[in-house]
């Protein structure tokens, strides 16, 4: 492997040396690919929800509908109807993931996906 500087070099090394012939040999020369980034969620403990009225439900209201999910360390609300819950594992977090997603709660389907906050 080969390290260079910017994308410039590696360009001019793929076109100045790909395909050349060194002591009778062809070499091939190609820029490596870079590794895939990891997900931005993965591991996160926290999960956003959405709608959840905050005008009219409890906080134990919404902590009830995660229940048996896991143990809540922190809810967070806010005006635009929607929180983010922390658990204590990102197992936890999944999980409501998993099996919240999608329930209706006063009428309306809940969206529930893990979030970027860990």
């Amino acid at each position: 492997l080969v390290f260079f500087e910017s994308a410039a070099s590696v360009k001019k090394a793929v076109d100045s040396f790909n395909n050349k012939t060194v002591q009778g040999q062809t070499i091939t020369v190609s820029a490596a690919k870079t590794s895939p980034k990891a997900d931005a969620h993965e591991g996160s403990k926290t999960v956003f929800a959405s709608p959840l009225f905050r005008t009219n439900t409890t906080r134990n209201q919404m902590r009830a509908i995660f229940e048996g999910c896991g143990k809540i360390t922190k809810l967070r609300t806010y005006r635009g109807n929607y929180a983010f819950v922390t658990f204590d594992t990102a197992a936890a977090a999944a999980k409501a993931v998993q099996s919240k997603n999608g329930q209706t709660f006063h009428n309306k389907k809940m969206l529930v996906k893990l979030s970027t906050r860990k």
